[in-house]
């Protein structure tokens, strides 16, 4: 009987110990996917946080972009308008000399 409660014990320690082993193996697979759900996150945030930083660059370029056009179309008007003065001018000229020529 003796023998027989000490197997018995012997038998429920086991199992206690199995038990708590396996407490501590599925503590470990809930820690592990933790861990693996903050790396994911994190791994989504700095994704979204490189689209927003590419949208900015795309957002950025275009403005630069905008910005040169409108300083090109800025020199054409420029141009146009010293090509106009120079027509006012030329026809200046012309009115002045063909008045020298009428007095003459």
């Amino acid at each position: 009987r003796a023998r027989t409660s000490s197997q018995r014990a012997r038998t429920s320690s086991q199992r206690t110990l199995t038990s708590s082993q396996r407490a501590r193996t599925s503590s470990q697979r809930v820690r592990t996917s933790s861990q693996r759900d903050r790396t994911s996150s994190q791994r989504d945030r700095t994704s979204s946080q490189r689209a927003r930083t590419s949208s900015q660059r795309a957002r950025t370029s275009s403005q630069r972009t905008l910005t040169s056009s409108q300083r090109a179309r800025t020199s054409s008007q420029r141009v146009r308008t010293s090509s106009q003065r120079d027509r006012t001018s030329s026809q200046r000229a012309r009115t002045s000399s063909q008045r020298v020529r009428t007095s003459s």
